[in-house]
């Protein structure tokens, strides 16, 4: 329990190492599914099924996220690699290389049980800048990390509709699938009815008989 506190220069080197070559596997592994997601999504076009084809470019978007944060943060590792004698020389953090240290920081704690070098990372640099001083770089990310970085990492939020229209068009273009974006339902007009799916008719409210009208407000005498 007394080693894991200590710092070690041995086993962040070695493990600086192991996490770039873990991002490199990643990253293969990612781009390798993107290629095989963009032909269903291609697929799905040519087959008129838009919604779901925005609903996979929706998870290619956010891989394509991920891909560029392992980019950052495996570039960041081979920075502390070039100048790891900075951080074993000296007690304190220095300019050169606090920004790659703190991603590390923080991304050892969003994703040390995904990566485990990460998590090794994580340790070796609380050891050597102390628990405070992490645990202000967590609570703190903004302050210390690339704000681009930050985003990427924590978004939760569903990408942009033009975005998704952009990735469609350019994989359409690169699959030679005729497309042009439908209009969201109520950018011109009321929306078609749905379509039955057992007999292909289109389908109006529960309830409502077909080709009702929505209740119009009674106009002014």
């Amino acid at each position: 329990e007394q080693n894991a506190r200590k710092y070690s220069a041995d086993k962040t080197k070695v493990h600086l190492k192991m996490l770039c070559n873990r991002f490199q596997l990643l990253t293969q592994k990612k781009a390798n599914l993107a290629k095989q997601q963009k032909r269903q999504v291609a697929t799905l076009l040519r087959d008129d099924k838009e919604q779901n084809a925005r609903i996979l470019v929706e998870h290619i978007i956010r891989e394509d996220y991920t891909l560029e944060s392992y980019g950052i943060l495996r570039q960041y590792a081979e920075m502390l690699l070039a100048r790891l004698e900075v951080v074993n020389s000296e007690d304190h953090l220095k300019p050169e290389i606090a920004e790659a240290v703190c991603a590390l920081l923080y991304a050892g704690w969003l994703y040390g049980s995904e990566i485990p070098e990460l998590k090794v990372l994580h340790a070796q640099f609380t050891a050597k800048y102390g628990k405070e001083y992490a645990q202000e770089v967590i609570e703190n990310k903004e302050k210390y990390l690339n704000h681009r970085l930050v985003r990427m990492l924590t978004s939760t939020q569903v990408p942009d509709p033009s975005v998704v229209e952009l990735y469609l068009t350019e994989i359409a273009k690169a699959y030679g699938v005729d497309f042009t974006p439908k209009p969201p339902p109520g950018a011109f007009g009321a929306a078609p009815d749905p379509i039955s799916s057992t007999i292909g008719i289109a389908l109006p409210l529960p309830g409502m008989p077909v080709n009702s009208a929505e209740p119009v407000a009674p106009q002014p005498a």
